[in-house]
């Protein structure tokens, strides 16, 4: 073999060696790159379990609390906390160090959200609920992993009927596939769809799995199972699950209420009155040889008292020479004045002469009149989304209720407008008391 042969010889070897160096080693290099940055800190699997844990402290204290807020709150966070475990299904064994800044930014996201659920702030548990919202829309979802994007009803009220329709939407690629139909897991059984399309899934639950709540709020788990196909070449089947909880409210937001009304009569008190008194009559007489014109005035009747210008009368008892009779000039319920007239002795054409002169005095009736205040209390009966309207007096009644949740209110003028379960309104002469309808409990 010539030189040159050998050379070009050793060259096609190497190259070939080299090649299947590189073929070899290249699939390892891979691997010893996956797995260059070790985990740090708990793998996303983990954190999603924690936080599912959390969530479901929090349903227990807001049920038992009756926090219907706290309670759709968490409610949503664990809806995003599950589509979080479909959407990152591949990277549930990786920590924090090594998924993408997005990945890593939701999960944080979802740690800040079931933070927020502690709170006790209406703004700050609303937000927590937004804030599930959002993410559960930018999740990065392929388009074949499972997705819940809502469920109705949020809450029920417990009453009479077979079923009530639990209703779901989202992505549910696999739904109408063999083998991957979803079903529903609640009160110990396994439900199938009675609804079943990719973005719709109903199922029929007996009312008799909605516990009636004895106090506060009741609530109801349940297991969304939507499984699904997974890889390209090897295809697995995984299991998508999603734990919603619905609201069983008691069959009215109202233990107690009572409308407290007060309306007014008139009564009235007589007083009789003879004046002047006894022994001190009036006297008028025209012996000084001038004829009398006088107003015989009564003392004005005291505050809050007045004269029943029926009740008065004018009494003579005695009357010599009176031309006219005596009358009254002024009569009215602020007071009274006998007019009287007396003439002097004149000799007449005849020679006779008579000198006028009358003792009198007069009676009446004082009176007063009293308020007599009448206190009615009304029991209402109320249900959720109700509305009662009730006559009353302007600016004098008030409204005691009690709420399923253990508290109370005593509302009088001018209403309650604030609670989010009631209503008062306060429309001058009616009241209306009106309560939220059970949908609009969820967002409490």
């Amino acid at each position: 073999m010539s030189t040159s042969a050998v050379a070009l010889g050793t060259v096609r070897r190497t190259s070939r060696n080299r090649f299947l160096l590189v073929f070899v080693l290249a699939p390892a290099l891979f691997v010893v790159g996956a797995c260059s940055s070790n985990p740090v800190g708990p793998v996303i699997g983990e954190i999603l379990h924690n936080l599912a844990s959390d969530v479901q402290a929090v349903i227990n204290d807001a049920s038992s609390s009756a926090n219907a807020l706290a309670l759709a709150a968490s409610s949503n966070a664990q809806v995003a906390i599950d589509n979080a475990a479909s959407a990152f299904g591949d990277q549930l064994d990786k920590s924090l160090n090594q998924v993408s800044d997005s990945t890593k930014q939701a999960i944080i996201k979802l740690q800040e959200t079931v933070q927020e659920l502690a709170s006790t702030s209406v703004q700050v548990l609303q937000k927590a609920t937004d804030d599930a919202q959002q993410i559960v829309n930018t999740l990065p979802f392929g388009h074949l992993e499972p997705q819940l994007t809502s469920f109705t009803p949020r809450s029920v009220v417990k009453r009479s009927g077979p079923n009530t329709l639990v209703d779901f939407h989202g992505n549910f690629f696999y739904a109408s596939q063999a083998r991957l139909t979803p079903t529903l897991a609640v009160a110990g059984v396994t439900l199938q769809p009675s609804v079943n399309t990719t973005n719709e899934l109903g199922f029929e639950v007996p009312l008799g799995d909605f516990p009636e709540p004895v106090t506060g709020l009741g609530s109801t788990p349940m297991t969304l199972n939507v499984p699904y196909q997974s890889g390209i070449v090897i295809k697995s089947t995984r299991p998508g699950t999603f734990r919603i909880l619905i609201t069983t409210l008691p069959s009215s937001p109202v233990t107690s209420a009572v409308v407290t009304n007060t309306t007014h009569t008139t009564g009235s008190r007589n007083q009789p009155v003879s004046f002047p008194a006894t022994g001190q009559h009036w006297y008028i007489s025209s012996l000084d040889g001038h004829d009398h014109h006088i107003e015989l005035q009564a003392p004005t009747p005291p505050t809050g008292w007045s004269i029943d210008p029926g009740s008065a009368q004018i009494h003579i008892e005695s009357s010599v020479e009176m031309k006219s009779q005596p009358y009254f000039s002024t009569l009215d319920q602020h007071g009274l004045a006998v007019h009287v007239d007396t003439t002097s002795c004149r000799v007449g054409p005849f020679g006779s002469c008579g000198t006028g002169r009358i003792q009198l005095y007069v009676t009446y009736d004082l009176v007063q009149a009293f308020d007599i205040p009448n206190v009615t209390t009304t029991k209402v009966v109320l249900g959720w989304g109700d509305t009662r309207t009730f006559t009353v007096t302007r600016n004098e009644w008030r409204v005691d209720v009690g709420l399923f949740n253990g508290s109370t209110l005593q509302v009088g003028p001018p209403g309650e407008t604030s609670n989010p379960y009631l209503k008062i309104e306060d429309a001058g002469t009616t009241v209306r008391i009106s309560t939220a309808p059970p949908n609009a409990v969820a967002a409490i």
